[in-house]
């Protein structure tokens, strides 16, 4: 899925999401926690996935 304020990547069995507002300083709004929820359960789906990194 391609979202637009954070992203997205595995790293073996580690995912990883990283907020991607530069601009407003990584604030979270309402756009940013869906994307984030939304990422959290892509990997809840994934059985590779041990371990979840947000930064």
């Amino acid at each position: 899925m391609a979202y637009e304020n954070i992203l997205v990547s595995t790293d073996g069995a580690i995912g990883l999401i990283q907020l991607n507002r530069p601009n407003v300083l990584n604030a979270l709004n309402g756009m940013v926690m869906t994307e984030v929820g939304n990422a959290l359960a892509e990997f809840d789906a994934n059985d590779a996935v041990r371990a979840i990194i947000i930064h």
